[in-house]
This record gives C-alpha cells, sequence and structure tokens, in this order.
C-alpha cells in the first residue's frame, strides 16, 4: 500500500509525514532547500531507484502507525508557536554548534583543510547576522500578523519572506559544498580527533538545518 503521492512536491510530503526524514536524508534528498521539488523528481534527478526509494517511505510510515507515536503536525500550530519553537530549538541549536566547530576549529587550526575553514567561516558569518535580522525583521512582524491579518502587513511580510528564502538558498549553497568537500561527512580512516568531532558537528548541524529550512519555507510561509 503505498502511503504518499510521489507527485506531491517534499516539503508536502514531510509535513505530512514528518517521521521519514531519516529516509531522504540516507538517500541525500533534499527536502528542505529544495522543498518546491515533486519526490518523483527528486528520484529522477539523483538517478536514485524509485521502486527502493518509495518502499523504504511506505515502511516508515506503516512502522510509525503501527507505533502509535505522537508527533507535532507544525502546519496545524498557531503562527506563535511555531515561531517559539524555531527560535527556541532551531536558532539556539545553530548558534551553540556553530560556536562548538568554531571553537574547535581556532584552536586546532591545523586540523583542518583551508577551504573548508573558508566555507565553515561564510556559513556562520551568514547564519548570525541571518537569524538575528530574521527574529528582528521577519518573525517580529509574524507574531504581530497572527493577532491581526493586515493586509498592508501582509505585504511588508511577504517581502521579507522573499529576501529570507533567498538566503536560505545561499545557506544550502554552502552547506551542499561542505557535504561536497568532506564527502558527504566521512570521516577518513587516519584523522585526528579534532577533525572527527568537527565532522559530526556538521553533520548535526546540517540534518538540524534541513528541517529548520523546511519548517519557514515549506510550512510557515505556506500560513501566509
Amino acid at each position: 500500500m503505498n502511503n504518499i503521492d510521489k507527485t506531491q512536491t517534499l516539503g508536502e510530503i514531510v509535513a505530512a509525514h514528518p517521521y521519514i526524514v531519516d529516509v531522504l536524508n540516507k538517500y541525500k534528498i533534499d527536502f528542505s532547500f529544495n522543498g518546491s521539488t515533486t519526490l518523483e523528481a527528486a528520484i529522477r534527478d539523483k538517478d536514485l531507484n524509485e521502486y527502493d526509494v518509495v518502499g523504504e517511505i511506505d515502511l516508515a510510515v506503516d512502522e510509525f502507525k503501527l507505533m502509535n507515536s505522537k508527533v507535532i503536525y507544525w502546519e496545524n500550530e498557531p503562527i506563535d508557536k511555531i515561531l517559539d519553537f524555531i527560535e527556541g530549538h532551531h536558532h539556539v541549536f545553530m548558534i551553540e554548534t556553530l560556536k562548538k566547530i568554531d571553537a574547535l576549529m581556532e584552536k586546532n587550526t591545523d586540523d583542518f583543510p583551508l577551504e573548508l575553514k573558508v566555507l565553515f567561516g561564510q556559513l556562520k558569518k551568514d547564519m548570525v547576522e541571518h537569524q538575528k535580522k530574521e527574529e528582528e525583521n521577519l518573525f517580529s512582524l509574524l507574531r504581530e500578523y497572527s493577532g491581526n491579518r493586515r493586509t498592508d502587513l501582509r505585504h511588508k511580510i511577504v517581502q521579507y519572506m522573499i529576501e529570507t528564502e533567498g538566503e536560505h538558498d545561499e545557506a544550502g549553497r554552502l552547506f551542499n559544498e561542505i557535504n561536497n568537500l568532506t564527502n558527504d561527512f566521512t570521516i577518513p580512516s587516519e584523522t585526528s580527533e579534532n577533525l572527527r568531532k568537527v565532522y559530526e558537528l556538521l553533520d548535526e548541524l546540517e540534518k538540524d538545518a534541513f528541517i529548520h529550512i523546511h519548517m519557514e519555507n515549506s510550512i510557515l510561509f505556506k500560513m501566509i
């Protein structure tokens, strides 16, 4: 039995089945920055076996149903609750993890390739500035809009959303370059403990960022 419609966008599918992200991550299917792409197109673009991918997604959905687990369907939640979660969880995780990686790179600078340090430095700068601007401008307007849906306020929010999505795309580009450079965060057999830890933290950061950006692009912004 098919639990999903492969002609739906990745953003729509993950919003309806948030517990399938591990399967998508396994196949390196970007449901976040490319959330407007259909599952069918994503599978074709990566030259994957559709039967295998869809089969694993269906299995994940069946297992979730059997376990009778609880999950939050964010598209049914109020804007303020979504904003609180993004700020309190994803934004905090981003800043704390960036600081951990930065500290390791600064303390043990010879352990890391120059290109990785440059890419990470740009990602850190962009994300710190992006989140600060997001909270002070876009999120502030969204909180106001949730209690007073004025047309002029919506127009202002849409302009900020367009700018924000562009910044998300740039972050996605940097994550992709870091991923390619590190061979999907594959730790070399002979490496320092510092590099090993940085690869692990970068992997965690990317996975959380995928969910983070998905919540904004494919759920929060669709409510406006």
